[in-house]
């Protein structure tokens, strides 16, 4: 085991640890994106329910026409569509993310086995 593949070795973890971390943290932030939409999501909807016209009737009469409405006054709202595309955003932070991982400890998996700190699997192994 040389000095330069242990280093190696214990900065992958480090960076794998820091990776961890902000996926953690994006997953947070996601979620806080998501219960935001979903609030904005259930007030327009009950808006949307109570609406009547003059005479008292709901202006929106079916399903149909409520999940119309809806979709409209989503697509015309600032905040859901600015949330929608953060929410967007952090998806694609989630997958570069793990990209990243993974690369990462393929490469640690490969130093280990360099190493001596674990066998190659081999089908000889496996039927033992």
């Amino acid at each position: 085991m040389t000095e330069e593949a242990k280093k190696e070795f214990l900065e992958i973890t480090d960076r794998l640890a820091d990776l961890e971390k902000k996926r953690y943290e994006i997953r947070r932030e996601r979620g806080l994106t998501s219960d935001r939409v979903s609030v904005i999501r259930a007030k327009l909807m009950i808006d949307i329910a109570k609406a009547r016209d003059e005479k008292g009737k709901p202006i929106y009469s079916n399903e149909n026409l409520r999940r119309a409405a809806l979709t409209l006054q989503l697509e015309e709202s600032e905040e859901y569509q600015r949330l929608k595309k953060r929410l967007r955003d952090l998806d694609d932070e989630l997958a570069t993310l793990a990209i990243e991982y993974n690369r990462l400890e393929a490469r640690r998996g490969l130093l280990a086995l360099e190493m001596g700190l674990i066998r190659p699997f081999s089908s000889d192994t496996a039927q033992r």
